[in-house]
């Protein structure tokens, strides 16, 4: 259940979504697949590490003080979507 569900306003349309394909107005699944589960933030977290280190422990201070790691995003978020939709259904 989401806020529109619950009856608030919210402007929203398919076209806002990543890569979306306004010539075909299709959805790219995957991608999209891809940022629900935090993909995105995951290769960021991975291209960083070691190139950047100082910045990977600015960025990720808290994900690694819970020993959170690029490979764990997405069991971590689908987790806590389950923990949100059993608590909340």
């Amino acid at each position: 259940m989401g806020a529109l569900d619950g009856g608030l306003g919210i402007s929203h349309s398919d076209k806002r979504f990543v890569r979306f394909k306004k010539d075909k107005k299709q959805l790219g699944a995957e991608i999209h697949r891809k940022y629900i589960y935090e993909g995105h933030v995951a290769d960021y977290m991975k291209s960083i590490a070691d190139e950047q280190p100082k910045k990977y422990q600015s960025h990720f201070s808290e994900y690694i003080k819970k020993n959170i790691a690029a490979d764990d995003m997405e069991a971590l978020y689908k987790k806590c979507m389950m923990n949100y939709t059993v608590k909340f259904s």
